[in-house]
C-alpha cells in the first residue's frame, strides 16, 4: 500500500509539472512543456516579416552634413567675425597708444576712435553669431551693418585723415571696400542663402507652437 501510495504522488507530481507551460520568448508553449520559438524567418499573424523591412537607423552623435550653401554662410558669418574681432583689438589697443604717444597731434581724440571700434565690435559680432546660427534677420542686419560700417570708415577718412600716407593707401582701401560690399550683397541675396536662412525660420516657427500645447487631458 505505501508502494502505491507512492507510485500515485509521483504521477500527480510529473503531471502537474507535465502540464505547467513554460515560459518563451514569443509567449506560446504547448501543453506538455515544449517550447515553440518562432524563426525571424516564420511568417507572424500570417504575413511575413520580409514584407517590413526596418528603417536603417541614425548612429547617435550622427550629424547632417551641411549644403553648399550652408557652409557659403558660414564663411560670411567668419569674415564678418573676423571684423568684429579687429575691432575689438583696435579698441583695446588705442589706450595703450594713447598712454605712450600724449604729445601726438590728432585731428580726433583717442576717446572716440575706442569708442567707435567698440562699438562696431559688438555690431560685426552680433551679426557673425547671427550667420552662424541660420537666422533670417541676420541677412539685412549684415548688409546694414557692413555698409554703414564701410561708409563710416571712409567719413573718418575724408574728414581727418591728416598724413600723406593715408591719402596715398585710399584707392587701396577703396578697392577693398568695393569687394567687401559686393561679396556681402552678392552672397546674401543669392536664392540658395536666402532659402537657407529663410527655412531656418520656418522651422522654428512650425516648431514653436508645439512647444507649449498641453496634452491631452492636461488643463
Amino acid at each position: 500500500m505505501i508502494r502505491t501510495h507512492a507510485r500515485t504522488h509521483k504521477r500527480t507530481h510529473d503531471a502537474r509539472y507535465r502540464t505547467q507551460p513554460a515560459p518563451t520568448a514569443d509567449g506560446r508553449a504547448d501543453g506538455r512543456g515544449r517550447t515553440h520559438v518562432q524563426s525571424p524567418q516564420s511568417p507572424r499573424n500570417g504575413v511575413s516579416e520580409s514584407r517590413y523591412p526596418q528603417r536603417p537607423s541614425r548612429k547617435h552623435g550622427q550629424k547632417k552634413r551641411l549644403t553648399a550653401s550652408q557652409q557659403w554662410v558660414i564663411a560670411l558669418g567668419l569674415l564678418v567675425l573676423l571684423l568684429g574681432l579687429g575691432n575689438l583689438g583696435r579698441a583695446a589697443l588705442i589706450p595703450r597708444y594713447a598712454a605712450a604717444l600724449p604729445q601726438l597731434p590728432m585731428t580726433v581724440s583717442w576717446g572716440y576712435l575706442a569708442a567707435v571700434a567698440a562699438f562696431w565690435s559688438v555690431v560685426l559680432t552680433v551679426c557673425a553669431v547671427g550667420l552662424l546660427r541660420f537666422r533670417s534677420w541676420a541677412r539685412w542686419s549684415t548688409m546694414a551693418a557692413v555698409t554703414l560700417y564701410e561708409a563710416h570708415v571712409w567719413f573718418n577718412h575724408l574728414r581727418f585723415d591728416a598724413s600723406d600716407y593715408a591719402r596715398r593707401t585710399r584707392p587701396w582701401d577703396l578697392l577693398l571696400t568695393s569687394l567687401l560690399l559686393i561679396l556681402m550683397w552678392g552672397s546674401l541675396n543669392l536664392p540658395a542663402v536666402r532659402s537657407v536662412l529663410s527655412k531656418r525660420t520656418a522651422d522654428d516657427g512650425a516648431r514653436g507652437p508645439n512647444i507649449d500645447r498641453p496634452r491631452e487631458g492636461e488643463d
